[in-house]
């Protein structure tokens, strides 16, 4: 235990050693907290935590490591009954700086990653791509063909995973699509 790290998850705090260490380090010290605690959504990555504390220090050590990373300030999700004793925190990597990320820190974790790197290149192609022009006919054309995931149907068509759905559901409403197996 050469940088005096604390793994009980309610009071565990980033050993001060790591502010000291490279950028590389960082970073790599960074993907590894994502790997495990981290989500990929569309248009950001979001770290979680029960530990406040530490959910702070992950911000403070990004904000000194990577100043080019634009991240939100700390949220508390107290959402559900079970989360008022034990509340989630969490800030997010903010959609401007998706390509930095992935670039400078990433993931280990190949699933992440590739969400990761689809986000970057569909946020790309968002300037010139209009998600509303592609109509509920088009997505049933494809079901038609063959059964997807939400997620896969969203990659064919360039879509955001949260736009995707509510075409779905919509579907769903008038019994015109059904799920099939619900996405783990």
């Amino acid at each position: 235990n050469i940088y005096n790290i604390n793994f009980d998850c309610f009071i565990s705090r980033i050993p001060k050693i790591l502010y000291k260490l490279n950028k590389k380090q960082v970073a790599n010290f960074i993907k590894a907290f994502a790997d495990d605690e981290a989500h990929v959504y569309d248009s950001s990555i979001e770290f979680y935590s029960s530990n406040k504390d530490l959910i702070k220090d992950f911000i403070r050590l990004i904000k000194i490591k990577f100043q080019e990373l634009k991240i939100s300030n700390i949220k508390i999700n107290k959402g559900s009954r079970k989360n008022i004793l034990n509340p989630k925190y969490s800030f997010s990597v903010l959609s401007k700086s998706l390509d930095f990320y992935a670039k400078n820190i990433g993931f280990d974790h190949k699933q992440k990653m590739e969400d990761l790197l689809f986000n970057i290149k569909r946020n790309k192609l968002g300037k010139k791509y209009n998600q509303s022009l592609i109509t509920s006919k088009k997505i049933l054309k494809i079901l038609t063909r063959e059964n997807l995931t939400a997620k896969g149907l969203s990659r064919k068509l360039y879509l955001t995973h949260g736009y995707l759905l509510k075409k779905l559901n919509k579907l769903k409403k008038e019994n015109k699509v059904r799920i099939i197996k619900k996405e783990k």
